[in-house]
Protein backbone atom coordinates (compact mmCIF):
# COMPACT_ATOMS: atom_id res chain seq x y z
CA UNK A 1 0.00 0.00 0.00
CA UNK A 2 1.36 3.43 -0.93
CA UNK A 3 1.23 6.11 1.74
CA UNK A 4 2.66 9.51 2.53
CA UNK A 5 3.21 11.52 5.68
CA UNK A 6 2.73 15.27 5.17
CA UNK A 7 4.46 17.39 7.80
CA UNK A 8 5.85 20.88 8.13
CA UNK A 9 9.07 22.14 9.67
CA UNK A 10 7.01 24.52 11.83
CA UNK A 11 5.60 23.18 15.07
CA UNK A 12 2.28 25.02 15.10
CA UNK A 13 1.38 26.03 11.56
CA UNK A 14 1.39 24.87 7.97
CA UNK A 15 3.55 27.17 5.86
CA UNK A 16 5.08 30.51 6.66
CA UNK A 17 4.10 32.25 9.88
CA UNK A 18 6.17 35.32 10.81
CA UNK A 19 5.27 34.82 14.47
CA UNK A 20 6.44 31.18 14.60
CA UNK A 21 9.49 30.72 16.80
CA UNK A 22 9.35 26.97 17.41
CA UNK A 23 10.52 24.55 14.72
CA UNK A 24 11.19 20.83 14.55
CA UNK A 25 14.86 20.08 15.06
CA UNK A 26 17.03 18.64 12.31
CA UNK A 27 17.43 15.52 14.42
CA UNK A 28 13.66 15.10 14.72
CA UNK A 29 13.17 15.63 10.98
CA UNK A 30 15.83 13.05 10.07
CA UNK A 31 14.38 10.54 12.52
CA UNK A 32 10.94 11.16 11.02
CA UNK A 33 12.36 10.56 7.53
CA UNK A 34 13.96 7.30 8.62
CA UNK A 35 10.79 6.08 10.31
CA UNK A 36 8.53 6.90 7.37
CA UNK A 37 10.85 5.39 4.76
CA UNK A 38 11.52 2.29 6.85
CA UNK A 39 7.78 1.63 6.84
CA UNK A 40 7.51 2.04 3.06
CA UNK A 41 6.18 5.58 3.06
CA UNK A 42 7.08 8.90 1.51
CA UNK A 43 7.80 11.99 3.60
CA UNK A 44 6.38 15.21 2.15
CA UNK A 45 8.17 17.94 4.10
CA UNK A 46 6.53 21.34 3.74
CA UNK A 47 8.67 24.46 3.75
CA UNK A 48 6.22 27.27 3.05
CA UNK A 49 7.84 30.32 1.48
CA UNK A 50 7.61 33.84 2.81
CA UNK A 51 5.36 36.31 0.93
CA UNK A 52 8.31 37.38 -1.27
CA UNK A 53 9.08 33.76 -2.23
CA UNK A 54 12.17 33.29 -0.07
CA UNK A 55 12.55 30.35 2.31
CA UNK A 56 13.30 31.45 5.86
CA UNK A 57 16.72 30.73 7.35
CA UNK A 58 15.39 28.21 9.89
CA UNK A 59 14.06 26.08 7.03
CA UNK A 60 17.17 26.46 4.86
CA UNK A 61 19.42 25.37 7.73
CA UNK A 62 17.38 22.24 8.35
CA UNK A 63 16.98 21.36 4.67
CA UNK A 64 20.73 21.71 4.09
CA UNK A 65 21.46 19.51 7.11
CA UNK A 66 19.04 16.85 5.83
CA UNK A 67 20.76 17.06 2.43
CA UNK A 68 24.17 16.59 4.10
CA UNK A 69 22.84 13.57 5.97
CA UNK A 70 21.31 12.13 2.77
CA UNK A 71 24.63 12.43 0.92
CA UNK A 72 26.22 10.19 3.54
CA UNK A 73 23.36 7.83 4.48
CA UNK A 74 20.77 8.20 1.72
CA UNK A 75 21.56 4.90 0.06
CA UNK A 76 20.94 3.05 3.30
CA UNK A 77 17.32 4.18 3.45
Amino acid sequence: MLWESCVTINNDSWGYNKYETEFKTTRDLIRMLIEVVSKGGNLLLNAGPMPDGRIQDEFVTRLNAIGDWMRVYGESI
